[in-house]
């Protein structure tokens, strides 16, 4: 077998951590020379169980089928010591010894935000996530996140509306999809973007995976943009490894009565900087808007102005919207049909209205 089977098997070893595999490589040195090891000698790094999985691994014509897999796939496999493995994750703490790759990583110098929240977001939320990626996205700067529900897919749709460049950091193998409902952002991420994991390419997302591979959204982010996230949220464990890693922290504030804000309001407390618009964020960044937001330019008569200016990004009720306005109920429902065929609000729920960003 050549160098990139010794290492594609290392990768594919089961049930052995990245600890014990980098154990054994500050051992014998390679990922052959754990291969080829005295199996008297493995018996004081690895118990009886581990053992077994290691000596059933070592068919070399399994090997060689997954690397066809690979390949046919479109899937590059890339390890320590090649020229691809990118400088972002030469120098965090417990770097990945090899990954996978469908479409392609950003490259060392693009600017890039991770943008990460609450899986379980608001409306307001996933029309923020999406009109920051877009905008941000439009401007040159790569989109991370974690391919999940919530703020991370809605990024990531944002950053391919905007014609950008996004990456994608799994918790499972690279043919694993999860979750389901993401199949078809995940397979147009592998066409335009890039698809991230560091476990076997079949091994299912399971739990302990996903705190991990946050330090791998942030070792690619340059800074991290956190949209929602509740008091206790997995967020914070991404923000940690970013502030190891001497990243920068920015918030979207939101209201403070909203659950999906707390987390936000607690990173302002600790030193988070608030954002309002990707403007402000690419400042903060040492950037300029080079590609600004397109305005909508429709004209509009004074009761659709008033409806208009009851909108945000937060969803309104239809009957807040009758009470600030004073119009008739059909009056305002027909302006806002109008603006929904001519793009300048949306019903993201059933009589609530947001503006279309």
């Amino acid at each position: 077998m050549n160098e990139m089977l010794y290492e594609l098997w290392l990768f594919c070893l089961p049930d052995i951590s990245r600890g014990k595999k980098r154990k054994l490589l500050d051992i014998y040195g390679t990922a052959e020379g754990i291969y080829n090891a005295d199996i008297n000698e493995l018996k004081d790094i690895l118990s009886e169980g581990l053992l077994r999985v290691y000596e059933k691994t070592k068919d070399t014509d399994k090997i060689k089928k997954t690397a066809e897999g690979i390949n046919e796939n479109h899937i590059e496999f890339i390890y320590e010591g090649m020229p691809s493995y990118p400088e972002r994750l030469k120098n965090i703490p417990d770097p990945p010894i090899s990954f996978c790759v469908k479409g392609r990583l950003p490259s060392d110098d693009m600017p890039t935000v991770g943008i990460i929240g609450s899986r379980r977001a608001s409306a307001y939320g996933v029309e923020v996530a999406m009109y920051f990626a877009r905008e941000l996205a439009k401007n040159g700067v790569g989109i991370i996140s974690g391919l999940a529900m919530g703020i991370d897919g809605m990024s990531h749709k944002g950053a391919l509306m905007g014609g950008g460049y996004t990456l994608g950091v799994i918790g499972g193998g690279i043919y694993s999809v999860y979750p389901r409902e993401n199949y078809m952002l995940y397979k147009e991420m592998g066409e335009r973007g890039g698809i991230f994991s560091e476990y076997p390419p079949k091994e299912r997302a399971i739990a302990f995976h996903f705190p991990e591979r946050n330090r791998i959204i942030s070792a690619f982010s340059d800074c991290l943009l956190v949209v929602e996230a509740k008091e206790k949220s997995g967020t914070f464990i991404t923000v940690d490894q970013a502030l190891e890693q001497g990243k920068e922290i920015y918030v979207i504030p939101g209201r403070i009565s909203d659950l999906n804000s707390r987390g936000c309001y607690k990173l302002m407390e600790d030193g988070a900087k608030p954002v309002n618009t990707p403007k402000e964020l690419m400042e903060y960044m040492g950037m300029s808007i080079t590609v600004p937001s397109e305005e909508k330019t429709i004209p509009l008569d004074p009761d659709e102005k008033k409806v208009y200016d009851c909108l945000s990004l937060r969803p309104v009720f239809i009957d807040e919207i009758v009470r600030q306005t004073k119009l008739s109920v059909g009056n305002c429902l027909s302006i806002l049909l109008r603006f929904e065929i001519q793009g300048l609000a949306k019903q993201p729920v059933k009589n609530y209205y947001t503006k279309f960003l």
